[in-house]
C-alpha cells in the first residue's frame, strides 16, 4: 500500500518533468525539469527502491522458510518410503515362504508316481 502511494507521487512528477522537457522545452522549463529530478524524483526513487528490497528482503525470509519445511518433509517421506519398501518386502518374503511348500507338494506327488 504504501509503494502504491510513492509510485504514484513519482509518475505524477514524472509526467511534470515529461511536460516540461518535451511539450514547454525551453531553457527555463528544462531548469526546472532538471531540478524536479534532481531533488523531489530522486528522493521518490530512492525511496520507492528502498520499500522494493524490503518486500524483497520479506519474500526471501518466506522462502528460505518454504524451502526449509519442505526440506522435512522430503526428507521424513523419503524415510516413510524407505519402511514400506522394507515392509513390502518381508511381506513378500513370508507370503513366498509360506505358499512355496503348499505349491511344492503337488509337484512332487506326479514325480513320485513316475518314478516307481
Amino acid at each position: 500500500m504504501e509503494f502504491s502511494g510513492k509510485w504514484a507521487a513519482y509518475r505524477k512528477n514524472y509526467a511534470q518533468i515529461k511536460f516540461l522537457t518535451v511539450d514547454v522545452n525551453t531553457d527555463s522549463s528544462n531548469r526546472a525539469a532538471y531540478e524536479l529530478s534532481r531533488t523531489i524524483v530522486r528522493e521518490q526513487t530512492i525511496a520507492a527502491r528502498d520499500l522494493i528490497y524490503k518486500i524483497v528482503s520479506k519474500n526471501e525470509k518466506e522462502l528460505k522458510a518454504a524451502k526449509d519445511e519442505t526440506n522435512i518433509l522430503y526428507a521424513e517421506g523419503k524415510n516413510l518410503m524407505i519402511i514400506i519398501l522394507i515392509t513390502a518386502v518381508l511381506i513378500a518374503g513370508g507370503i513366498a515362504y509360506g505358499l512355496l511348500p503348499l505349491l511344492q507338494n503337488p509337484l512332487m506327488k506326479p514325480s513320485k508316481l513316475l518314478s516307481w
